[in-house]
């Protein structure tokens, strides 16, 4: 077990930059979605068109990404390409400014392991996030240290405020 959290972990460090968007990706459009075990990542200057881009133009959402519902996440992961929503972080608190979409390979059980993490080195959502909001039966844990180690937050479903130990300083991320 240990071993095999170690070559995780050293997977991890190896592909961290794969895991969100450029900062070049984010400042030409800042809502983005990333698929955790790919690293694959896109941008868009709104919301809507990252649920487009994801459902292949079958599910429409209203407002911004502080509106989406756990059934936009439902109806998402029902036409999304072997996808579910894990989480989508904020750069604001209370679920504002850009955003960034996490997609999992499938939802989060019901065990406290960890089921999916992400690296955010060499990201432009390293040392940035400040409130985030999880679905798919996740639940997410920010960590400071780069290898999901340092001052953590969480786990929790839904954070309008990680707090000042955590806060715009968030490095790597689990969901269990």
């Amino acid at each position: 077990m240990i071993k095999r959290l170690s070559a995780v972990a050293a997977l991890a460090v190896g592909a961290t930059c794969l895991f969100a968007p450029t900062a070049t990706q984010a400042a030409e459009a800042n809502q983005c979605w990333t698929r955790i075990d790919t690293g694959e990542s896109r941008c868009f200057t709104t919301f809507a068109a990252v649920v487009a881009d994801l459902s292949g133009g079958k599910v429409k959402v209203s407002g911004g990404p502080s509106s989406f519902s756990a059934a936009d996440a439902s109806a998402l992961a029902a036409v999304a390409a072997s996808s579910v929503t894990a989480a989508i972080v904020y750069d604001d608190t209370s679920y504002g400014g850009a955003s960034n979409t996490y997609l999992a390979s499938s939802a989060c059980d019901s065990n406290p392991d960890v089921d999916h993490q992400a690296g955010l080195s060499g990201s432009s959502w390293d040392n940035r996030i400040s409130s985030f909001k999880s679905y798919n039966n996740c639940q997410t844990t920010l960590w400071t240290g780069y290898t999901y180690n340092g001052s953590s937050y969480g786990p929790q479903t839904n954070s309008i405020n990680v707090g000042a130990s955590v806060n715009d300083q968030g490095s790597s991320m689990q969901w269990s």
